[in-house]
């Protein structure tokens, strides 16, 4: 249940829905006084006098610091906020499309052409090179935070921190199915791991490590970390041509599939070894794809929809890169731009099973099922080689 109720008024914006919740916070789509939508994130209520109030509110203040350093067609606006107002909140230009862990979980991200796909994955790159250049690191790169297809998004800058101020702040945070197994202090490798984990969920539409059965296994961080850690080390991972021809997406299978596995098992490995760039990785992948090179050009930058300072040009012209014509005219995309609380689009077939995530936690769920199941098993060995003692030293007595 929500905090807050439509119609209220905060700092002069009027919530309107909300399409968001977790444990730090919620984001409603909210009016300004002349009547534009755009996105309000408001701290939880609750939170604000709990112990870990302090924490979230310097969250809440990195992000504000990142989303002002921070320019690009693929990345939401900041358009205003107020630390010191109760709640404090961040206003954001409202963007329109569905979250792709949701596509994911549909089976709509299959549906939609691949060399759309490789687009989507070349525009997310740059943002991530723009905030690495920046010397910020997002720290959550997954499905649930990349919005949109014609227009995609990558959102959620919560838990972004400069490179400078890394060794300050909490360093094992983020969703630990897509954090890089080392223990080293998250940098723009850890982002660049965690960006390969959802490029591979975009072109094979499952998750590369782990499986829909290991949710009744996975324990904490540290056992996600190390179970990931092993499988990597082992080879035990989806590489793309040990993936059963079946199983393969239809337009994957003319792929170039050895030389996905030279890609990802990059990606996926040492430190040392992985990409600086994730740009460069997508231009890998789009190589062994033999995806055509996607034209770049001009277009209205639509992610702003907001003035909150007139002397700023949030309308200008940007130099993105979007859906080429001949992509355009052959699909039907604009069923996937909408509202992120609009109902997912029908789809006629089962999508295979995934793991399932949300916007703040990921399946962190103690292992008692597992632990109960080992001593049940224990006692009942127990009991067992008890039963056959007794049965011995009773035979021995017996027998003349």
């Amino acid at each position: 249940m929500s905090t807050y109720s439509i119609g209220k008024q905060i700092a002069g914006y009027t919530l309107q829905n909300m399409v968001g919740k977790g444990a730090a916070g919620e984001v409603w789509l909210a009016s300004t006084p002349n009547g534009q939508t755009v996105a309000i994130k408001l701290m939880n209520l609750n939170l604000m006098s709990s112990t870990a109030a302090e924490k979230h509110h310097e969250r809440m203040a990195r992000e504000i610091e990142a989303l002002q350093s921070l320019s690009h067609p693929c990345i939401p606006a900041l358009v205003d906020y107020k630390l010191d107002h109760e709640p404090p909140f961040l206003v954001m230009s409202y963007v329109r499309g569905e979250p792709h862990d949701k596509l994911l979980r549909t089976g709509q991200m299959m549906q939609i052409p691949l060399a759309v796909r490789i687009l989507i994955l070349r525009q997310i790159a740059d943002a991530i090179a723009c905030a690495h250049e920046k010397g910020i690191v997002h720290r959550d790169i997954k499905p649930a935070n990349v919005l949109g297809v014609e227009h995609p998004y990558l959102i959620d800058f919560n838990l972004a921190v400069k490179v400078d101020s890394i060794r300050s702040t909490m360093q094992e945070v983020g969703t630990s199915l897509y954090m890089p197994p080392e223990t080293n202090v998250p940098d723009a490798l850890s982002d660049n791991y965690s960006f390969a984990v959802y490029a591979y969920e975009m072109l094979f539409g499952l998750h590369p490590i782990f499986r829909a059965e290991d949710m009744d296994v996975l324990g904490g961080m540290s056992n996600t970390l190390m179970l990931a850690a092993s499988r990597i080390m082992r080879g035990e991972w989806r590489v793309p041509t040990r993936v059963p021809f079946s199983e393969l997406p239809l337009d994957i299978r003319n792929a170039n599939l050895s030389a996905l596995d030279a890609i990802f098992t990059r990606a996926f490995g040492s430190r040392e070894g992985r990409y600086l760039d994730p740009r460069e990785f997508v231009a890998d992948v789009e190589k062994a794809l033999n995806i055509p090179a996607v034209r770049r050009g001009k277009e209205s930058s639509k992610r702003r929809d907001l003035r909150a300072d007139e002397s700023v040009d949030l309308n200008a012209p940007t130099d993105v890169l979007f859906v080429p014509d001949e992509v355009r005219a052959q699909f039907d995309l604009s069923h996937y731009e909408k509202s992120v609380d609009a109902d997912s689009v029908a789809v006629p077939f089962a999508p295979p099973p995934r793991l399932e995530t949300d916007d703040f936690t990921i399946l962190e769920n103690e292992r008692a099922a597992a632990r109960a199941k080992t001593k049940r098993i224990v006692i009942g060995v127990t009991i067992l080689v008890m039963i056959v003692i007794v049965v011995l030293i009773v035979l021995s007595q017996t027998s003349p």
